[in-house]
């Protein structure tokens, strides 16, 4: 995937992202504070947000462009897998009946999912570690079983760019710790792995690369070991951490503000 003289925002909002090229086998951290654009980044990035400027392309075909020329929806929902930072399900379906619904760019106007497309769902479910939920309604779920569930149904458009905003929010350590372990195991698969996420102990751990935002735009881009010091991250975020090394591993610490 890459970006040519992109421009994502809407009125009142621009954020210019730079000339890059996202490759299969490598996961990328899109990280910032709150605001600076990470949501309307991605949103661009899967086809789904016309920049206002520049154009976004897969393989050398044009995703989407701010002259409008791209790909159809259903192409691209092949190509390209979208998990957005909040799901809501109005009607009773369950687990299951919801990661199925990642298939559905692979059938017909008209058809009805297969034996394979059960397969490949269940198989999604218990890569997310959820297969035991496949029966429960989705709506009877907590937080993190959900958050599973959907990037279940991710996978299960067997996509090979997957694009997620916030995968981790609000989720507990054991949950937030599965879904990086997943990812990881994606773009070790071969897989282009994009997602935004304000955990930068974890982006330091699992990613390959981080682009770090600030008001301005981009601040830093290159592997988290470069990115995640304690200058950038103060520019970025107003926080004061320590960045220390231990057991051959770079830890971001939280020092200003900690205590009583």
């Amino acid at each position: 995937m890459e970006t040519r003289g992109l421009v994502c925002g809407y009125d009142g909002f621009r954020l210019e992202w730079p000339d890059t090229t996202l490759r299969p086998g490598e996961m990328t951290a899109v990280l910032g504070p709150n605001g600076s654009g990470k949501s309307t980044a991605l949103r661009c990035l899967a086809g789904l947000l016309r920049p206002l400027e520049g154009e976004v392309t897969l393989l050398g075909s044009t995703i989407i462009s701010a002259d409008g020329a791209g790909t159809d929806r259903r192409s691209l929902a092949r190509s390209i897998a979208f998990m957005p930072q909040f799901t809501a399900v109005v009607f009773p379906f369950t687990a299951l009946e919801v990661v199925l619904m990642g298939r559905h760019p692979h059938l017909g106007s008209l058809a009805f999912e297969s034996a394979d497309d059960r397969g490949i769902a269940r198989s999604a479910l218990e890569r997310c570690g959820v297969d035991d939920l496949a029966d429960r309604l989705f709506e009877t779920l907590s937080g993190g079983e959900m958050q599973r569930v959907v990037l279940a149904r991710a996978l299960a458009q067997q996509a090979e760019v997957l694009v997620l905003d916030e995968p981790t929010a609000a989720l507990d350590p054991a949950n937030t710790q599965a879904i990086f372990s997943v990812l990881g195991a994606l773009a070790d698969d071969g897989a282009t792995v994009v997602l935004a996420t304000h955990e930068l102990q974890h982006t330091g751990l699992s990613a390959d690369r981080a682009l770090l935002l600030d008001a301005n735009g981009l601040l830093a881009d290159g592997p988290p070991d470069e990115v995640l010091d304690a200058a950038n991250v103060h520019a970025a975020y107003g926080a004061d951490v320590d960045v220390v090394e231990k057991d051959g591993r770079r830890w971001v610490v939280p020092t200003g503000g900690v205590g009583r």
